[in-house]
């Protein structure tokens, strides 16, 4: 049977190897930079005229519309 000191050491090396596999993947998965889906329409399947206009209004009412009666 082998010692546990080995097993120890042969476990935590696995896992050593395992990590720096991992962080390496991890790290060139950072340089590319994913797409920004919210920055226009650029790469949209759907044509712009399809878009809903919000139904908030961008623009505040007019100060008449708070005058009291």
């Amino acid at each position: 049977m082998f010692e546990s000191n080995l097993l120890i050491y042969a476990l935590g090396t696995i896992v050593i190897i395992l990590a720096s596999i991992l962080g390496t993947k991890a790290a060139r998965r950072r340089n590319n930079k994913p797409v920004n889906i919210w920055e226009g329409y650029a790469n949209s399947p759907v044509d712009p005229q399809q878009f809903k206009a919000p139904a908030i209004p961008l623009v505040p009412p007019p100060p008449q519309a708070f005058y009291r009666r």
